[in-house]
């Protein structure tokens, strides 16, 4: 490996649109990556640039992320010197009649790298810090709820890379310690823990013009083990995630389902974390429909010698949008429990939503409240009557459900 030198350099756009009559969501992004690794003076620089922009408008429904990275990394090994430095901004606005939801935060990175030798594994040594805030606002016509938190978190990183071409394997192995610091009025929780991690991806790009499909489909495992004299930590899931894009009926289909757990045990301190999704978005311009369905599930019980902590919610959300009935109907549940107690501070938040919205031109409205019928003479139609009977099926088959 004296004089063995690898060149990867590639430039990539992808643009997605997809427009009906009111719905538009545009993809955009542009990536440059180079990287050159000489054994010589054994350099590798990496450089990119991204820049992603979606935007998903509906009647009164608007979503906007934007973000910009910046990567540079450099290694020589004269002083060995790597020097990781990027900033992101992401904006997420949603707003409807009366849901407003606005997610901001700000990151910066910096990966600083100084060793006396390495020949064939990258080692690098880093710090993290960033500072968060997110403000979520609900409204309904009698439901407000606000979630309002500040956090800061640092850690510190160790990570060793290494690469194989002859059968192509990375591994990557990192070491580091997060603090998280969570303060309301009066309550503060620190959480410190010290990790390595392992995992190994696979993924697979089909992109076709003849008939314009695009299917991304890609295999993930993390494994997380951590164990010293008495603090064991593990974390365990497998992800799958399938996109199809088609034009001919224009139907876009996101399907991906995710496992883990989280077991982390001290002396007196266990902390677990199990949840479940189920995502499934379908939006297809024969009829203009888009339907929205996902299940969740959560579990958090942290408990050492006098502090118990836990969260568990349980959420489903079905959106259907229809120009043929010109329907709306957004319906969810959530409950959601946190207990914290401490020797003397105990902190109980609990609240339960239910949302139902449904829009019909056919001159019958149905709103939350108990005047669903707002035309007097339609109150006796047959549509209202139906649409009294799903109602109440719905509610109970969300009794069932919990």
């Amino acid at each position: 490996m004296s004089n063995i030198t690898a060149d990867v350099r590639y430039h990539c756009r992808r643009q997605v649109s997809l427009q009906t009559s009111s719905i538009a969501a545009d993809v955009r992004y542009r990536c440059k990556r180079q990287v050159s690794l000489q054994t010589s003076g054994i350099a590798a620089d990496v450089k990119y640039h991204c820049r992603r922009q979606v935007s998903l408008q509906t009647s009164g429904i608007a979503a906007d992320v934007k973000y910009r990275c910046r990567r540079q990394v450099s290694l020589q090994t004269s002083g060995i010197a790597a020097d990781v430095k990027y900033h992101c901004r992401r904006q997420v606005s949603l707003h409807t009649s009366g849901i407003a939801a606005d997610v901001k935060y700000r990151c910066r990175r910096q990966v600083s790298l100084q060793t006396s030798g390495i020949a064939a594994n990258v080692k690098y040594h880093c710090r993290r810090q960033y500072h968060c805030r997110r403000q979520v606002s609900l409204k309904t016509s009698g439901i407000t709820a606000d979630v309002r938190y500040h956090c800061r978190r640092q850690y510190h990183c160790r990570r060793q890379v290494s690469l194989k071409t002859s059968g192509i394997t990375a591994d990557v192995k990192y070491r580091c310690r997060r603090k998280v610091s969570l303060q309301t009025s009066g309550i503060t929780a620190d959480v410190k823990y010290h990790c390595r991690r392992q995992y190994h991806c696979r993924r697979q790009v089909s992109l076709q013009t003849s008939g314009i499909a695009a299917d991304v489909k890609y295999h993930c495992r993390r494994q997380v083990s951590l164990q010293t004299s008495s603090i064991a930590a593990d974390v365990k899931y497998h992800c799958r995630r399938q996109v199809s894009l088609q034009t001919s009926s224009i139907a876009a289909d996101v399907k991906y389902r995710c496992r883990r757990q989280v077991s982390l045990q001290t002396s007196g301190i266990a902390a677990d974390v199990r949840y479940h999704c189920r995502r499934q978005v379908s939006l297809q311009t024969s009829s203009i429909t888009a339907d929205v369905r996902y299940h969740c599930r959560r579990q958090v019980s942290l408990q050492t010698s006098g502090i118990t902590a836990d969260v568990r919610y349980h959420c489903r959300r079905q959106v259907s949008l229809q120009t043929s009935s010109i329907a709306a109907d957004v319906k969810y549940h959530c409950r959601r429990q946190v207990s914290l107690q401490t020797s003397g501070i105990t902190a109980d938040v609990k609240y339960r939503c239910r949302r139902k919205v449904s829009l019909q031109t056919s001159g019958i409205t149905a709103d939350v409240s108990e005047q669903t019928c707002l035309h007097g003479p339609l109150c006796r139609s047959p549509a209202y009557s139906n649409l009294q009977s799903l109602r109440l099926q719905s509610e109970l088959i969300a009794t069932e459900v919990w």
